[in-house]
């Protein structure tokens, strides 16, 4: 069995609250991490970690409590829930290959995800923040340890996270036939429309293919650059 999903539409006024409030708490999270002391920071950031872990227990039990918990689409299997979860633990304990995860998989998808946003639960309205509130997490942790903490990207990241991200595809590839789900939307494209998702399947998973090496390869100019040129933290 699985849950109903409804996309966003794009430039409405919920869509605006979601994109604004998103921008908003990580940018005041930033910012006060970087005016605090080492001792704070190194407190704030755990406590992030926790609370990032402490949302996914939230989020099952939600979902069990509204009986729309279902293996074939409540696991944390898409791209952004594996990377909400290295978000949260790389937070806990900062980690010089799950940094470079976060930013180059985790972030680009995050990002795609709040500007195409599709709620794979229904119109519930906890539904709707716990979207954002998962979301925003993963692009809040790659930029805390980037801006904060100082953590920069290897020269050879980009193949790497390639390689990386390609076994995840294959891994859940795999998952989706044991249990007849569509996690990654390796089996179904989503129902946003996006002028980066195009054709059936399985052409439009080919498209993803070429998109996420695309968005790995800028981000990591992007980071690369930026972090050989700019100090965050004094």
């Amino acid at each position: 069995m699985k849950n109903e999903s409804i996309a966003v539409p794009p430039l409405s006024s919920i869509w605006w609250i979601g994109i604004l409030g998103a921008a908003l708490a990580i940018t005041i999270i930033i910012t006060l991490a970087k005016k605090v002391d080492q001792t704070w920071e190194q407190r704030l950031r755990i406590i992030l970690g926790i609370l990032m872990l402490a949302r996914m227990v939230w989020h099952d039990w939600m979902f069990q409590g509204l009986d729309l918990w279902f293996v074939s689409d409540a696991l944390p299997m898409h791209l952004c829930g594996i990377t909400s979860i290295l978000g949260a633990l790389f937070l806990i304990r900062p980690h010089q290959l799950g940094f470079e995860i976060l930013v180059l998989l985790g972030l680009p998808g995050a990002i795609q995800a709040l500007i195409t946003p599709e709620i794979t639960f229904g119109p519930k309205v906890p539904l709707f923040f716990e979207y954002y509130i998962s979301h925003s997490g993963v692009i809040l942790s790659g930029l805390y340890l980037f801006i904060v903490n100082g953590m920069r990207l290897r020269p050879k990241s980009w193949l790497i996270s390639i390689i990386v991200g390609q076994g995840l595809m294959v891994s859940i590839a795999f998952l989706n036939y044991l249990i007849d789900a569509n996690y990654m939307y390796l089996c179904e494209k989503p129902l946003v429309s996006h002028p980066l998702i195009f054709g059936d399947w399985p052409w439009y998973v080919l498209g993803f293919e070429i998109v996420g090496i695309l968005h790995i390869l800028l981000f990591y100019i992007i980071f690369f650059y930026l972090g050989r040129r700019v100090t965050f933290r004094p």
